[in-house]
Parts: C-alpha cells; structure tokens; sequence
C-alpha cells in the first residue's frame, strides 16, 4: 500500500479485473480535451446543492489509466 501511495493513489476495494475503487490525489486526474456532456447552470447548481445535502456524490467518477495519466471517462461535473 505505501508503493501505491507514493504514486498518488490509494485503493479502497479491488473488483477484479482490472477494476479498483481508489483514492487519488486530484491533480493526477486529467479532464478530457473534448466533453461531449456539457451542464447548463441550473443543472450545476442541483448537482452542487444535492452534494451539500447528502454530503457524497451519487455515483463514482469512472477513470481510466493511460500510461503514468489518469483520464476521466465519465463523470467530468
């Protein structure tokens, strides 16, 4: 574990097959050139005001790593 915390992340719960659930410090994370989702500011601010209330996200960002970048695939807001 102290190996994978010195490279910036640190796994909660491994699924299998290739598929983890981790922590990992946000300036590793790369948002993708191109969002094809984008959010109007109404949206935003529901999202925002349901984080408040619930204190968590509903769903997991998905991200993929890609050599020594990790890339969000979904979940960019």
């Amino acid at each position: 574990m102290a190996e994978q915390q010195t490279k910036g992340y640190e796994v909660i719960y491994d699924m299998g097959s290739g598929l983890q659930i981790v922590k990992i410090q946000i300036d590793r994370v790369k948002e993708q050139d191109i969002n094809a989702r984008s959010m109007k500011n109404e949206m935003q601010d529901q999202l925002t005001a349901n984080i408040k209330n619930r204190g968590q996200l509903e769903s997991l960002p998905l991200l993929v790593l890609v050599g020594d970048v990790v890339e969000i695939i979904s979940g960019h807001h």
